[in-house]
């Protein structure tokens, strides 16, 4: 096992379904020039691309990673896909795929190596979900909803681990819009600015490190929950829509 980093219990892996450094994703350009980075920092990288609206591959990844390193300490699920147009304009190859990757990857990942977590007594699993999973956002009529279902899936899993005393954590990740390419063309909402990656790692991180349950960002996001709780349908859809412009947030969407 890598060494552990300061205020950690364990040693952070990275992207799904790996030690410390064993990578699962689907850009493989970034995946490279991210191990490439590693390495010359002293670590040592395994990547391997695996299809996760593929059950069989991961399964077999899954396989493959704890037959060769044993149980994970972290996974990061984290791959996602997005879709932004009207619903009547997505195909239903749209739908499947965005539910295949978004929500059930995120579970049969999790699948995979939770119970090898569980048998070692110890572990962490960060599902990246999102603030689309806390309202409606349109023009994300198939990504919202897998976000809503990523973030109800991680809560479950959380109290489960937490019931049976497994020493597994969970934190679930809320992010706004995340300077990456994949929302490209987004407008930012009013005080909500679109976030850059090594803060949003930097803040993920933390939360790792402090076993945070729940991680919304920016900071207005934290709201959101209390605005749709005590505000009238149409007048949470004037605030969100007309003054803090989400609902227009997508218009000009051109994605990665």
């Amino acid at each position: 096992r890598a060494g552990r980093a300061p205020g950690l219990r364990r040693p952070v892996g990275g992207q799904r379904g790996r030690r410390p450094h064993r990578a699962l994703g689907l850009n493989t350009h970034a995946l490279e020039q991210t191990a490439e980075e590693l390495r010359k920092r002293g670590g040592t990288i395994e990547t391997r691309v695996v299809n996760v609206a593929d059950v069989v591959a991961i399964k077999t990844a899954a396989t493959e990673t704890l037959d060769q390193h044993g149980a994970i300490d972290i996974l990061f699920n984290n791959a996602g896909i997005v879709v932004g147009k009207d619903f009547v304009d997505h195909t239903h190859e749209d739908l499947e795929r965005t539910i295949r990757v978004n929500v059930l990857g995120v579970m049969h990942v999790a699948r995979a190596f939770v119970p090898a977590m569980i048998a070692q007594k110890s572990g962490h699993v960060i599902n990246i979900a999102s603030a689309a999973g806390l309202m409606p956002v349109p023009r994300q009529s198939a990504y919202s909803p897998s976000k809503w279902a990523c973030l109800a899936f991680s809560e479950i899993l959380r109290l489960e681990m937490e019931e049976d005393k497994t020493g597994v954590h969970v934190t679930t990740v809320c992010p706004s819009y995340i300077n990456t390419g994949m929302f490209d063309g987004v407008t930012a909402p009013l005080l909500t600015p679109i976030l850059e990656q090594n803060y949003a790692v930097d803040r993920i991180i933390d939360a790792v490190k402090k076993d945070k349950i729940l991680l919304r960002m920016p900071w207005i996001v934290n709201i959101l929950p209390l605005l749709r709780g005590i505000q009238p349908t149409r007048v949470f859809d004037l605030v969100a829509g007309k003054f803090f412009g989400v609902y227009k947030s997508m218009s000009h969407f051109k994605g990665r």
